[in-house]
């Protein structure tokens, strides 16, 4: 099962650790029910039940809505509030409590979030897909969905870069888009947007068996883009081998780099 953990501790407590579904987040809702688990401080699992609300970059998780649920597993009466970085809600940054009774919000100690990730099937490439799109959207079906997988996977950080910043954070095709199966972890990269710009435009180039980045002449006048050259990539520090890069796709890429570029 794919879930997000998140442990955080309050005045009144030694400590919990929530564990809720991957995407319980994705998608805004107000009012839906939910049970999950929680690890207590001795390392303990127990239930509780919660009244979600996501809106925007927050979530309130209500847990006096189910009183008596929650009181006989020992669980606290209150709201919880998970603040995100993004609107693609995948970096906790902060984490809020009001006990029951009580009108105002206390920030907890937040502690971690870990995402645990289901391996996935092998990535096909061109002339297997499913589908075809003829046309781009701004905004695509599935498109959210692939940008978000990558910043679990990667724990939203640029796999070159390193930054750490949700909110300037794209996913990365591959091979380009060209219907759903295109929208595969190992077809993808989380990249700084500036840094998928350049991706896009055939400027950087990554070569698949050392998994090095090269950077073209012309943007290597940019100190900034000057000091990544031949810098390795990152390689996703969460679900395992299934997502990392496809080598079939970034041998593509890089067949195309190279036939714009001196290498």
């Amino acid at each position: 099962m794919e879930t997000i953990a998140i442990t955080w501790r309050d005045p009144e407590s030694d400590g919990y650790t929530d564990v809720f579904p991957y995407d319980t987040f994705a998608q805004l809702k107000t009012g839906e029910p939910l049970t999950h688990n929680v690890v207590g401080p001795k390392g303990g699992t127990s239930t509780a039940k919660c009244r979600v609300a996501v809106r925007a970059k927050t979530a309130d998780l209500d847990y006096e809505a189910f009183d008596l649920f929650n009181t006989a597993r020992k669980m606290l009466l209150g709201v919880a509030r998970l603040e995100f970085a993004d609107a693609d809600r995948t970096a906790v940054s902060g984490v809020w409590w009001k006990s029951k009774g009580t009108q105002v919000f206390t920030l907890t100690k937040f502690e971690s979030v870990t995402y645990k990730l289901a391996p996935l099937p092998a990535y096909a490439g061109p002339g297997k897909q499913t589908h075809k799109v003829l046309r781009k959207v701004r905004e695509r079906p599935g498109q959210a969905a692939f940008r978000r997988r990558l910043k679990l996977a990667y724990a939203n950080m640029c796999c070159v870069t390193g930054c750490a910043v949700a909110e300037v954070l794209d996913g990365a095709h591959i091979d380009p888009y060209l219907g759903p199966d295109f929208d595969h972890a190992q077809n993808g990269l989380l990249f700084r947007r500036d840094i998928h710009t350049l991706f896009d435009a055939y400027l950087i180039g990554i070569e698949p068996k050392t998994r090095t980045l090269y950077v073209a002449d012309a943007v290597r006048d940019w100190p900034e883009y000057a000091a990544l050259h031949k810098k390795p990539v990152r390689a996703p520090s969460v679900g395992g081998k299934t997502y990392q890069p496809a080598t079939h796709a970034l041998e593509r890429r890089w067949a195309n780099f190279k036939a714009k570029h001196r290498v």
